[in-house]
């Protein structure tokens, strides 16, 4: 099974939570994902240095062109991320945020971090809110063959918010916080 990863998040300057959550899983993910191959897809005029993720099982391709573009394209539906690798011909894709991704054509995988925008929609500015809308989270959501959620709490507010199957989501085990000592 060809799998596609959106590994955009990898290449931020400064990383935000979910490339820091990114870089901590993506190891992970990839040993459990030997028996497949698996695609790190970036965009933009740059192509990011991925070689610390590279194993035989997976490869790195980038799209050049400029993000702002495949955004608009996405934001319009006329395009999803998936259909900037379909030569790759990926059977499945997985997700690590709600990033500009269109609605896939193929299967995919979310993971879910925050549900502030959600549930408390007056909290953000005027450009949070219509971003949410450009990136289609609810749809995105709602439509994921399978979602992974970072806390009881937001499979709890899936659930009840969304009205997604519990059986749907599954709570990533991160362990306990490391606590400075001395």
């Amino acid at each position: 099974m060809n799998i596609l990863i959106d590994a955009r998040p990898l290449s931020i300057a400064r990383p935000s939570g979910v490339t820091k959550v990114m870089m901590e899983l993506l190891p992970h993910v990839l040993d459990q994902l030997s028996n497949h191959h698996v695609i790190l897809g970036t965009t933009g005029w740059e192509k990011p240095d991925l070689t610390k993720f590279l194993a035989p099982h997976v490869e790195h391709r980038h799209k050049t062109a400029p993000n702002k573009l495949l955004s608009s394209f996405t934001a319009s539906t006329l395009s999803s991320f998936d259909r900037f690798f379909r030569v790759a011909r990926p059977d499945s894709l997985l997700l690590f945020n709600h990033g500009h991704i269109g609605i896939p054509r193929i299967p995919y995988v979310l993971l879910v971090h925050d549900l502030a925008l959600l549930i408390e929609p007056s909290w953000f500015s005027l450009r949070s809110r219509a971003w949410r809308h450009a990136v289609h989270w609810e749809t995105l959501t709602r439509n994921a063959q399978h979602l992974f959620a970072v806390s009881a709490w937001t499979k709890r507010s899936l659930i009840e918010r969304l009205n997604i199957s519990p059986e749907k989501i599954t709570i990533l085990p991160f362990g306990q916080p490391k606590m400075a000592t001395g």
